[in-house]
């Protein structure tokens, strides 16, 4: 005859491998409840994000593809982390969809400098010379932002100058300094508040430790042309939805 106190170990450990078992089981109700709430939220994501920026009809389809592969990966799953993998998986593949900027912002050149180089195709090397910050200094500046109104001012930029009309455009240079993965260098939002130009990235200033190289990024962009007297460069570090339903 076992003892109490062993059928009582006993009893607690069926009772912790079926609640596991229960968890992992694809087919149990909570399980199934689990998966359609998050699939719930993914959509209420994408929505949000939808109704947060602008894009062509090209990204719209991109975030639809985002949601759509994400659903699937989500309607798979076996486990509680294996959804939630899924989801975060998804909500990034939706954030990295590059978004249509206002007042007729259109990219001329992205590039991506390590601290070992530091040239960009197209632009000046004069230029590039003056507005370096990489490598593992977290004192450097963390950005420049150049607002260009004039031919002279191009010409000292580019190589070859493209053709603006600076009657009613201006081109945008955004160079910045980053820590981060590469996905997350992009221009989120372009905003005249009263005569501050902000620029809004999803890029973060933090590195994971004090010695981690940096990066520069150089965003050039062709736009209406502004009455700016300031700038400023914001760093989101993360998608801030103003839509409860996200």
């Amino acid at each position: 005859m076992l003892k109490t106190t062993t059928k009582i170990y006993i009893l607690f450990l069926i009772v912790i491998l079926s609640t596991l078992l229960i968890g992992c089981d694809p087919y149990s109700a909570d399980f199934k409840q689990y998966k359609k709430n998050k699939l719930t939220e993914v959509q209420a994501y994408a929505d949000a994000i939808k109704k947060q920026y602008n894009y062509t009809p090209e990204g719209i389809q991109e975030l639809a593809l985002s949601v759509q592969s994400g659903i699937a990966d989500i309607n798979e799953a076996r486990y509680y982390n294996e959804v939630d993998k899924f989801v975060a998986d998804t909500k990034n593949a939706i954030d990295c969809v590059e978004v249509k900027l206002d007042y007729n912002a259109e990219k001329l050149i992205f590039a991506l400098n390590s601290a070992n180089r530091i040239e960009v195709p197209g632009l000046q090397n004069s230029f590039l010379a003056q507005n370096i910050f990489v490598g593992r200094n977290i004192n450097t500046p963390k950005y420049k932002i150049h607002v260009i109104m004039n031919q002279a001012q191009l010409d000292s930029v580019f190589v070859e100058s493209p053709q603006i009309n600076f009657d009613n455009e201006m081109v945008l240079v955004v160079i910045y300094k980053s820590w981060v993965s590469s996905k997350w260098h992009l221009i989120r939002k372009i905003e005249l508040d009263e005569s501050v130009l902000k620029i809004y990235t999803r890029d973060n200033t933090v590195p994971y430790r004090e010695d981690t190289p940096s990066c520069q990024v150089i965003y050039v962009f062709k736009m209406d042309k502004l009455d700016v007297f300031e700038t400023e460069l914001i760093f989101m570090g993360k998608e801030i939805i103003n839509r409860n339903q996200a």
